[in-house]
């Protein structure tokens, strides 16, 4: 299983400095500041950046015809300013609705339409759910009380906007997802891959009818149902966590990531975590003889993270601390097992990474993965620094609260 998170705890050593279309002509580029520009399209600057872009380290932006979504080219980054206003409500909602019974789920879409029905099958469509589905039909104006109306009862939503709600990803479709509501998606010029999970969170139409939409949502297989229901649930952590704080705290933690891989000398690509088991010296030698002395040669630190030994002298522990003084790339961590749940272990290594490193991305493997380092480092040299989870949540581990702890 690999998962990456950029890493928040490290601070640029050069001063952030974050200007924006008001105050951009006051920038001179000195040797003791990053210079960062906020270029957002909705001031109408798409594609117009300012003659003197030349003194700015970073440039951040959300037109996603100059930068891809979650990605940094060059200088060029991209960032979105977008709300989940539900915040943490959005997982028991979600979780309300994958737990209502199945005829209820069935019953419950509802339609979204754009305040101006500017197509001919946009307009059919209007004519139709006020005489088919009168009490669940909503014309959007911007605003979160309209869309929380729209959302908030239903399993399904047609979404019929999305034309007309410009940006990646649209507000819309995030209000949606965050109501634990399948978005359903009509079209196929919409992006599809916001999450590795995301295609799974939504109904495709290629074209839309009421009909059609009625007949899909009383015929469709009960593990169907099922599957887009827990993929949205995985959708919303991530977009919950892209978004659940202001913008403008947001931004700065993004312009201090960035300017942080600008630093002389660069701090690595990445910190690499391989959780591993007291007796698995096989799979770690395995691992040894092939891909990490790649990463060796990519300047890329590595660890193996194990339970902690113990103190008698066991034939194991006492084996464990000769592989390690030899080789010199494991953690023992103090007060963790290797059963499951594992979440204190993974914790435990989490936080000595925090106190022992400087990297950009923390990546995390299991022992028994092969991994083409290439291929991974050259990925995470084209995309952004924070509030990025590169991976998948899927709920197939336990997680153990302690209120004592």
């Amino acid at each position: 299983m690999l998962k990456t998170l950029p890493w928040l705890l490290a601070v640029s050593a050069r001063r952030v400095e974050i200007y924006d279309a008001i105050n951009f002509s006051k920038a001179h580029a000195t040797p003791d500041a990053c210079r960062v520009l906020h270029w957002p399209t909705v001031l109408g600057n798409s594609q117009q950046l300012p003659g003197p872009a030349d003194a700015f380290d970073i440039i951040m932006t959300d037109d996603a015809q100059m930068v891809p979504w979650l990605e940094a080219q060059g200088k060029l980054y991209f960032l979105e300013n977008r709300d989940f206003a539900l915040g943490d409500m959005s997982r028991e909602l979600a979780q309300l609705k994958e737990a209502a019974p199945l005829e209820w789920r069935r019953e419950g879409m509802s339609v979204l339409l754009p305040a101006v029905a500017n197509t001919g099958w946009l307009q059919q469509a209007f004519e139709d759910v006020k005489v088919m589905m009168p009490a669940s039909y909503f014309i959007d104006d911007g605003t979160f009380i309209t869309r929380n109306r729209a959302f908030a009862n239903f399993t399904f939503t047609a979404l019929l906007l999305l034309d007309q709600d410009t940006g990646v990803p649209p507000q819309s479709l995030i209000d949606c997802i965050a109501h634990g509501t399948v978005p359903i998606i009509v079209g196929k010029h919409h992006k599809l891959d916001y999450t590795r999970y995301f295609s799974f969170a939504i109904a495709k139409f290629r074209d839309f009818s009421v009909e059609q939409a009625i007949s899909f949502m009383l015929t469709a297989p009960a593990d169907a149902l099922y599957v887009y229901a827990n993929s949205v649930k995985i959708v919303q952590e991530f977009f919950y966590m892209r978004y659940k704080h202001p913008f403008r705290q947001r931004l700065q933690r993004h312009a201090a990531m960035a300017c942080h891989a600008l630093r002389s000398p660069q701090p690595p690509l990445a910190f690499v975590s391989i959780y591993s088991a007291k007796k698995n010296f096989g799979r770690r030698m395995a691992l040894r003889d092939t891909w990490l002395p790649i990463l060796k040669a990519h300047g890329i630190p590595y660890r193996f993270f194990l339970a902690g030994t113990a103190v008698d002298d066991s034939e194991l522990d006492h084996l464990l601390r000769r592989e390690r003084d030899y080789f010199d790339d494991m953690v023992f961590l103090i007060g963790t097992t290797d059963e499951y749940p594992i979440g204190k272990k993974g914790l435990a290594a989490l936080l000595w990474v925090a106190h022992h490193s400087d990297a950009q991305f923390w990546l995390k493997f299991d022992d028994d993965l092969y991994v083409r380092p290439h291929s991974v480092l050259s990925r995470l040299s084209g995309i952004q620094r924070a509030e990025l989870y590169w991976g998948a949540f899927d709920y197939s581990g336990l997680v153990i609260r302690d209120v004592s702890d």
